[in-house]
């Protein structure tokens, strides 16, 4: 059997196959590129003709020991599903990476759970390739980067209003193009289905001629929703009463910033590590990040995305925000100052400073700079207030910042899979002589 990741290329579902051929393609997904995959038994799950292809599980040892005393230190972690072959039902044969990582051990049978997973960290869109020489009537296509749950349960291409339904040809690639030639293109409908049964669609439109050369390739705007993963639009219409997102969506700590091009946390920058993956943090040095996870330690580029993110008020009345009624106070106030000064002891009573209080005691807003803060320091729907230290000078109110943390929380961790139920299995890796 094969336990190194150069033994990708050849493998059934075809992923790193000729005309890709390699192994560090960043059209391939992180698990192919750093060797956390798997070939999967004939049965539960089975390779079959490649429905499985793509799919992610998360593989828990179940002891320290393996069946045959082998030692080793029991984890788990989430692999892809990359070839056939392993013989057996039940029964996963993983890289060297993956395999160490979970058993802890470079050899030997561990009894392990597993129970099928979303993809972890799928940035970017599927990538549609012709695996086939340039023809009309004929079209082998392979679709990587499948986010959401990994593989597609059916593909339809369509050259204008001639569409027709594609076939899998075996592993990862698809075949039966509607016959003829385009110039205006070629769309995609690839469609997804959970393991509950729920179904996911996205489209994909390739501009340009048809038939393509071998080696064309297209990437898709959107992909499969999941953990990390730009989300697609969902198979049937989401309810009219479902509240709608903000239009601005700035990403948390260690999520995935590629799209939002912005930080939730202002004081971090959003750095890009390579074409499917950037993330908010404090600095970064281009080459290896060594707090990367192993198994993601691949080099960033450091550039920077967008700029940091800019905190926004959710409240206020947009037709009357109360500024007309502000500036007629604070004109009324330097009338009586100025009055009062003409009798020669009060002048110095007038003051800025005075003059801004009475201005934020009356209307409640933000305290522009040089202005002295007074007044009852109660919080408003839309702002907050710091306390301080009794004798210490009242906090300078702030703008809310928008709470993301419902909506980024998907993107933060992978979102609770589907659980059909666990299944318990034992898994080998060989090594070669």
């Amino acid at each position: 059997m094969w336990a190194q990741n150069s033994a990708l290329i050849g493998s059934q579902c075809e992923f790193a196959n000729a005309p890709v051929n390699s192994i560090t393609d960043p059209v391939l997904p992180h698990y192919l590129r750093s060797g956390w995959h798997c070939a999967i038994g004939d049965a539960n799950p089975g390779f079959g003709k490649g429905e499985n292809c793509g799919k992610c599980y998360r593989l828990t040892s179940l002891s320290n020991t393996g069946t045959g005393g082998t030692p080793g230190k029991k984890s788990s972690a989430v692999v892809m599903v990359s070839n056939g072959g392993a013989g057996g039902p039940a029964h996963f044969d993983c890289i060297m990476e993956s395999f160490k990582d979970i058993t802890g051990a470079s050899t030997g049978i561990f009894d392990v759970e597993f129970e099928e997973v979303m993809c972890e960290n799928m940035a970017g869109g599927p990538v549609v390739i012709n695996w086939a020489d340039k023809n009309a009537y004929y079209c082998k296509m392979m679709f990587e980067n499948i986010a959401g749950w990994g593989s597609l349960k059916s593909v339809k291409a369509c050259l204008g209003s001639n569409c027709k339904q594609l076939s899998r040809f075996a592993g990862a690639t698809w075949t039966g193009c509607p016959g003829g030639s385009s110039s205006s293109g070629i769309s995609f409908e690839l469609m997804q289905e959970s393991p509950s049964g729920q179904q996911s669609k996205i489209t994909c439109m390739c501009s340009g001629l048809w038939p393509w050369a071998t080696g064309k390739r297209c990437t898709c705007p959107t992909n499969f929703a999941g953990s990390g993963n730009t989300p697609s639009t969902p198979s049937t219409p989401s309810s009219p009463s479902s509240p709608s997102r903000p239009s601005v969506k700035c990403s948390a700590s260690a999520a995935n910033c590629q799209a939002t091009k912005c930080c939730a946390d202002t004081s971090l920058t959003c750095y890009v590590k390579d074409q499917y993956w950037a993330s908010c943090k404090k600095s970064c040095t281009p080459g290896i990040d060594p707090n990367d996870d192993p198994k993601y330690q691949l080099p960033w580029t450091c550039d920077v995305l967008g700029v940091a993110a800019i905190a926004q008020s959710s409240g206020g009345n947009p037709a009357d925000p109360g500024g007309s009624t502000a500036v007629i106070i604070v004109i009324v106030l330097l009338l009586l100052c100025c009055l009062l000064a003409l009798g020669g002891t009060l002048w110095w009573s007038c003051t800025r400073t005075e003059v801004w209080a009475k201005f934020t005691e009356f209307h409640d807003e933000e305290i522009p700079p040089g202005g002295a803060a007074t007044g009852s320091g109660e919080a408003s729907d839309t702002t907050k207030t710091t306390v301080a230290r009794q004798g210490a000078a009242p906090a300078t109110k702030r703008q809310k910042e928008p709470d993301w943390r419902g909506a980024d929380k998907s993107s933060r961790r992978m979102n609770a899979p589907q659980k059909p139920g666990k299944l318990k299995g034992q898994w080998q890796l060989d090594i070669d002589a």
